[in-house]
C-alpha cells in the first residue's frame, strides 16, 4: 500500500466526567476524568475527508456541554471549508458527532445502512438508547439520504480511497463503524467510540453507554487487527491523544494534532488549491 494519507484531530471540547460514568466493571472510583471532543479530517493525494462532525451548540447545552470552538469552522486548522468538503465519514449519529450534518452543502455522506435504521427506528423508545441521539439531527440524516447525498454502507468493509477504509464493528451504537487510515506511520485507525479512552480498551473496561456490550468487546479486538500497533489506535474521547501527537504547527498545541507521522506543520492540500481563469476558479 503506497496511500500516505495526513491525519488530524482536532479537539472542540473538553469536560469533566466521573470515572464510574466512562468504564464498566473494576473497582468503584468516581474520581474525575478528562473527556475531549474531537473531529478528524484525512488529507490524501486526490481527496479529503472529514471524519465526524461534533454537537451543535444547542444540544451541547441542552446536555451541559460547551464548546470551545465550532468544530465545523475548527476544520479550516488543516486547510478545510465546509462548503466545500466533498466527503464526511459519519462514524455514528449520537449527538457530539453529527451535529453539523448541515452544514456540508456540497458533501456526500458516508454511513452505515444499521446506524439510519437504528437511529430512526423502534429501539428509540427505549430512552437508555435514544437519549444519546437528537431527533433534529437524525432527521437531517434521513433528509439527506432521500436526496440522494449519503452513500450508504451495507457491506461490513467498504474502501473510500487509496489507504481509507470503513470497517463496521457496532457496539456502542449499532451502525458504529471505525476509519482505517494508511499513513507513514503504518494502518493507523480512528476507532470513533469503540473506545472513549485507551483505558478502554487495554482494560477490556467498556464504556456505558453501549447498544450491544458483547459487540462492543469484540469490536476492542477488530481495532487491535486493524491498527499497527496499539499506538496508532485513535480513541474517540481520550486527552492522551494531544499529549502522545505531536501538534499540527506551533499555534495549534492541545487543538489539532498531527497523527500520520508526517512533518510538523504540513496540511498543504494541492488538489483543493484554485487558479483564476478568465474569472474562473479553475481545479488545479
Amino acid at each position: 500500500m503506497s496511500a500516505r494519507n495526513k491525519v488530524f484531530a482536532i479537539r472542540y471540547a473538553s469536560r469533566k466526567a466521573e470515572r464510574s460514568s466512562c468504564f464498566l466493571g473494576g473497582p468503584a472510583d468516581d474520581a474525575p476524568v478528562q473527556m475531549d471532543y474531537f473531529v478528524w479530517a484525512i488529507i490524501g493525494e486526490a481527496r479529503a475527508f472529514v471524519v465526524d462532525t461534533g454537537f451543535c451548540a444547542p444540544s451541547g447545552a441542552k446536555r451541559g456541554r460547551v464548546a470551545d470552538r465550532d468544530p465545523v469552522h475548527a476544520i479550516e486548522r488543516v486547510g478545510l471549508q465546509a462548503d466545500t468538503v466533498t466527503d464526511v465519514i459519519q462514524t455514528h449519529l449520537h449527538y457530539d458527532h453529527a451535529g453539523g450534518l448541515s452544514a456540508f452543502p456540497a458533501a456526500k455522506f458516508h454511513m452505515h445502512a444499521r446506524e439510519l435504521e437504528f437511529a430512526a427506528g423502534p429501539l428509540m423508545r427505549f430512552d437508555h438508547l435514544a437519549q444519546h441521539y437528537e431527533r433534529a439531527h437524525v432527521d437531517t440524516a434521513m433528509s439527506l439520504t432521500r436526496a440522494g447525498r449519503v452513500a450508504i454502507m451495507e457491506e461490513r468493509v467498504r474502501t473510500l480511497a487509496p489507504g481509507v477504509e470503513l470497517h463496521h464493528v457496532g457496539g456502542h451504537s449499532d451502525g458504529l463503524t471505525c476509519v482505517r487510515v494508511m499513513t507513514k506511520a503504518g494502518w493507523l485507525l480512528l476507532a470513533s467510540d469503540i473506545c472513549h479512552f485507551r483505558e478502554n480498551l487495554t482494560d477490556r473496561r467498556p464504556f456505558p453507554v453501549a447498544a450491544n456490550v458483547v459487540d462492543m468487546l469484540r469490536a476492542y479486538e477488530t481495532a487491535e487487527a486493524l491498527a499497527d500497533g496499539a499506538d496508532l489506535i485513535i480513541p474517540g474521547h481520550d486527552p492522551d491523544v494531544m499529549e502522545r501527537f505531536p501538534a499540527a504547527g506551533p499555534k495549534e498545541a492541545g487543538i489539532v494534532a498531527r497523527l500520520d507521522g508526517g512533518a510538523e506543520g504540513d496540511t498543504t492540500i494541492q488538489f483543493l488549491k484554485t487558479k483564476k481563469s478568465g474569472g474562473n476558479d479553475v481545479n488545479t
